[in-house]
């Protein structure tokens, strides 16, 4: 089977064996778009589908589908007009999905009058949304390193609050359970992919009451679980906010839509498909947005039969 793009999109075909006379093919299609003054403007030069995982990392843009729609923030928080602060909230609104996190600058734990509490924040101007930057670590303990489930790239998580005297506190919290005493131990979150490591990656894809431990759809996802929006909940334009991420303020504009259908020819057979928005991916530092789509599809595998798919855009 090969694939026909007749779109200005980026596309990939990929295709598995099911059994010996059955394939799966998954179409995935790939649309950045740049803010103008005016408008969204569609990005071929930035329109690049990732087929392999990069170093230390295994996220990639192929599969054959995903079980919701992630929302991630490929950025910094950052301090209106770059003036230096303490403590700011950067955060995303998609027409009613709204979530944000509190950031803050950076802190270390001290003792005051016999008991440990987090210093004041250093002013900063700008804050990585990365998983290093969020709760978890991989401290050390007795000549052996003990990575935090959720988050092992992380900081301030020790499992004895008494040697966490002198470490670093996190500077992105979950503004519901910020961290105050050294016996806190909230679950991290941020806007970056999930770290490889991540329990949330395994958590999330496993139904506990399924009669067969099989994983869900989740188990592709790479956004922390509360960032994740149901698939088909976006439908075409859409308000966007993304704010405390530009020192401009907030950075406004409509979510740009492809209607997206794939038409599948096997032999004398042919059927259409549409294509489903599961990966929104905010790069506020450019101002650009990255949108990717995604059908799957099974097939009987003939020999000497044509196969193809089209991708079409309405």
């Amino acid at each position: 089977m090969h694939l026909i793009n007749e779109t200005p999109l980026a596309a990939h075909l990929s295709r598995i064996i099911l059994d010996p006379q059955r394939m799966i093919g998954a179409v995935v299609a790939k649309a950045t778009y740049v803010a103008s003054p005016t408008t969204m403007e569609f990005s071929a030069a930035l329109s690049t589908i990732q087929v392999s995982p990069a170093p230390g990392n295994l996220d990639h843009d192929l599969g054959i589908r995903r079980g919701a729609i992630d929302v991630l923030i490929d950025g910094h928080a950052v301090a209106r007009d770059h003036r230096r602060i303490a403590q700011s909230v950067a955060g995303i609104e998609i027409g009613s999905f709204t979530r944000h996190v509190l950031v803050h600058g950076a802190r270390q734990w001290r003792r005051w009058l016999g008991r440990l509490g987090p210093s004041m924040p250093e002013p900063f101007t700008e804050v990585p949304l990365a998983w290093e930057q969020a709760y978890g670590g991989s401290p050390v303990v007795r000549g052996l390193r003990v990575p935090h489930p959720d988050n092992p790239v992380g900081k301030g998580y020790h499992p004895s609050p008494a040697e966490l005297h002198g470490t670093e506190l996190p500077q992105i919290e979950d503004p519901q359970v910020p961290i105050a005493s050294p016996d806190d131990q909230p679950r991290p979150v941020n806007f970056a992919a999930l770290p490889a490591q991540s329990r949330f990656r395994l958590e999330s894809a496993i139904d506990p009451e399924a009669p067969v431990e099989r994983p869900l759809p989740t188990i592709y996802n790479r956004a922390h679980p509360h960032h994740r929006m149901p698939l088909g909940s976006i439908q075409g334009p859409t308000p966007v906010r993304v704010f405390g991420c530009t020192p401009q303020g907030a950075w406004q504009f409509m979510l740009p839509w492809d209607e997206l259908h794939a038409w599948v020819v096997v032999g004398r057979d042919e059927w259409r498909l549409p294509l489903h928005l599961d990966t929104l991916v905010f790069t506020p530092d450019q101002r650009s947005v990255s949108l990717c789509y995604r059908a799957a599809f099974k097939y009987p595998y003939t020999r000497a039969v044509a196969r193809s798919v089209r991708l079409l855009r309405r």
